[in-house]
């Protein structure tokens, strides 16, 4: 009994060890792949969740797969930070060891991009700029403009969508408390606000989105269903 309950436990470390280690060398040849047809100046991070990586693999089934990067360029902006959650994964065993992504697919998917405000500042042309939430896909930004020799705060509400794998921003006019803003720093100011980031490197195109500000970033969060992530992320690189 003795040499079984032995045996028993040798063959469960065993299984162990393996089901760890093929799960660490399944997550970097995803992320390897990733990093090679996104791209990005460092490869994603990739990390497959459930319980027992050996048997979801066997199926080529997964409960959770989560994909995050840093350091993302979109358009202007830089040092963008991502996280995708996919739900429901196919990723058949065979393309997990070899680094294959083309028949990746998720049936759900859940995209939380963050975009730093200082980056957006600089991508805007307007140091010190600041931003705080606002409402119905309104983002308020803070600001300074000077008039007749004096700098005084203003604020821009503006508003925030996204189509066809682009984030719009439309400033609207310029609000200063106690201040009469001439027309043509106004219209310069909103002119300046008012831009396009591209969304396109991201692991799945984004149709739309809710775009919110919190601690001084911007925040863009997106879901999907029926995902061929593989397909498209080989249609971007």
């Amino acid at each position: 009994m003795r040499k079984l309950i032995a045996t028993l436990v040798v063959l469960a470390l065993l299984l162990a060890g393996a089901d760890i280690a093929g799960r660490l060398i399944a997550q970097q040849k995803a992320s390897q792949a990733l990093g090679s047809e996104l791209t990005t100046p460092h490869d994603p991070s990739v990390r497959i969740g459930g319980f027992s990586f050996l048997a979801q693999a066997v199926r080529g089934d997964y409960s959770h797969l989560t994909i995050s990067a840093d350091d993302l360029t979109l358009g202007p902006v830089d040092g963008a930070r991502m996280q995708a959650d996919l739900y429901e994964v196919s990723f058949p065993l065979s393309d997990a060891l070899s680094g294959t992504l083309q028949h990746l697919t998720a049936g759900r998917a859940q995209l939380n991009a963050t975009i730093p405000g200082s980056a957006l500042a600089r991508a805007l042309g307007q140091p010190g700029l600041t931003l705080t939430p606002g409402g119905d896909g309104v983002v308020q930004m803070h600001t300074t403009v000077a008039v007749a020799g004096r700098t005084f705060p203003v604020t821009v509400d503006v508003l925030m969508s996204v189509s066809d794998d682009v984030l719009h921003l439309a400033a609207r006019p310029v609000q200063a408390a106690g201040v009469d803003v001439p027309g043509a720093v106004s219209s310069a100011l909103q002119q300046r606000l008012t831009s396009t980031i591209p969304l396109s490197v991201l692991p799945f195109p984004l149709d739309a989105a809710t775009v919110t500000a919190s601690d001084g970033n911007l925040l863009v969060d997106a879901s999907a269903t029926d995902v061929p992530i593989g397909q498209l992320v080989a249609a971007a690189s």
